[in-house]
């Protein structure tokens, strides 16, 4: 049976507080850009409007018949609490608990998934992930 869509209101995130937050707790097991590997964790890139536990990754069964399309309103419920969300699910990390940093890493793969195919690059993503903007960057910044 689906899970049905959460009637909760998704407050707005800074995106670049989003890409900090990915670095600490999601980048271990997950790739955000075009063309990502599997790790731990599934490619994440692109992945807002699809089907949870589509082909591509050794999904739990509990990922696969959920039913769900993945929204911010999905998304802002499991990052609180996967394994209570979608009981069976094999996400490790425990949950991000703080609202404004839910809000940060939601604004942070929104932002990434929204790039178009042709134009998302690792640069860009990295960008994103070491508190860049692609399109305000400078060649003349330090690396993070």
């Amino acid at each position: 049976m689906a899970l049905p869509e959460p009637q909760v209101a998704v407050p707005s995130g800074d995106a670049r507080e989003g890409a900090r937050v990915f670095k600490e707790k999601c980048r271990q097991c997950h790739t955000i850009h075009k063309g990502g590997g599997i790790k731990q964790g599934p490619p994440l890139w692109g992945f807002f409007g699809k089907e949870c536990g589509r082909t591509g990754f050794a999904y739990s069964e509990a990922n696969k018949n959920s039913g769900i399309v993945w929204t911010e309103k999905h998304l802002w419920e499991y990052l609180l609490d996967p394994r209570a969300y979608m009981p069976g699910t094999k996400m490790v990390m425990p949950g991000v608990r703080p609202e404004t940093e839910r809000a940060d890493l939601i604004a942070y793969l929104r932002e990434a998934a929204a790039r178009e195919p042709e134009t998302a690059t690792v640069s860009d993503s990295l960008q994103l992930e070491h508190g860049r903007t692609p399109s305000t960057s400078s060649g003349s910044e330090a690396s993070a």
